[in-house]
């Protein structure tokens, strides 16, 4: 009987180490946080990113702004729906998005020019697409719009 235990446990052991694991589509290995950041033209983008298995998202960004003489920095947090393309190329659409802080050369801005200058550019953004194509790596991706914009994730 402590034989056929034995190579019973054996068996399970080898067939356990012998089995490759399933590969993982796309959008399960998006699914959980990642730390990204994307800079552009004077303008960087960073933050933490939490890619869900039912392709919701959330985040919390940080936005800094150089436009020479002026420098603004922003907080928001957002929500967004997400997923991969039949092509492999990833949708994203943003839901929604709070700003939590705004400041401009250091300073808090006013609430009339947070509400002329920055909330627009807030408001543009929700409802928009966004299609990107993904390239991941052993805990990160890189991803690039159509325009050429890179952003590189870890986790």
């Amino acid at each position: 009987m402590v034989r056929i235990a034995i190579g019973t446990l054996a068996f399970a052991v080898v067939a356990a180490c012998s089995s490759a694991p399933a590969a993982q589509t796309p959008q399960q290995k998006m699914v959980g946080k990642w730390t990204c950041a994307t800079d552009t033209d004077n303008i960087v983008i960073s933050g933490v990113f939490d890619y869900r298995a039912d392709g919701l998202a959330t985040s919390s960004s940080s936005i800094e702004v150089d436009a020479g003489a002026v420098k603004i920095s922003l907080t928001s947090d957002a929500d967004s729906t997400w997923g991969f393309n039949a092509d492999g190329t990833m949708t994203e659409k943003v839901t929604a998005m709070k700003l939590t802080s705004a400041k401009m050369g250091g300073q808090d801005m006013d609430k009339d020019m947070v509400d002329s200058l920055v909330q627009p550019m807030i408001d543009g953004v929700v409802g928009e697409f966004s299609t990107t194509t993904v390239t991941f790596g052993e805990n990160s991706f890189v991803s690039t719009t159509e325009d050429g914009i890179v952003t590189t994730c870890e986790r």
